[in-house]
């Protein structure tokens, strides 16, 4: 239904958000930015929807996946998301705007902050 929340780490029963505006169906990943400012919300609607921790307002939305997302990394400087699907595509986004990057032969070396995608470049 689009509806999920934020919770306290500390304290699971503490909501800090609820956001009415994410994926239509279940939720597959979060994976929050390194400098935490953002958190990337992958479902099985075949969208990435990323917020903004300080208000949590929705930023962008990747579109560019044909199946659910089973993994979001992020870049370390926080500029880009490389996710995968179940249906194996390996796709780059922009952060801010959500647009794919159709030319990952220009990212090959671009560190993660986490290696969750089960491809990338060795």
């Amino acid at each position: 239904d689009g509806v999920w929340s934020a919770r306290d780490v500390n304290k699971i029963g503490d909501c800090i958000h609820t956001c009415d505006n994410g994926p239509a169906r279940w939720i597959e990943v979060v994976r929050f930015s390194p400098d935490g400012s953002k958190v990337a919300v992958g479902g099985h609607d075949n969208k990435i929807y990323i917020y903004s921790t300080s208000d949590w307002s929705l930023v962008c939305k990747c579109t560019a996946h044909n199946s659910p997302i089973n993994a979001v990394d992020w870049t370390m400087d926080g500029t880009l998301i490389r996710s995968t699907c179940v249906a194996n595509e390996l796709l780059w986004h922009d952060s801010t705007s959500g647009e794919q990057n159709k030319n990952p032969s220009t990212l090959t070396d671009k560190e993660y902050h986490t290696e969750t995608a089960k491809w990338g470049w060795l």
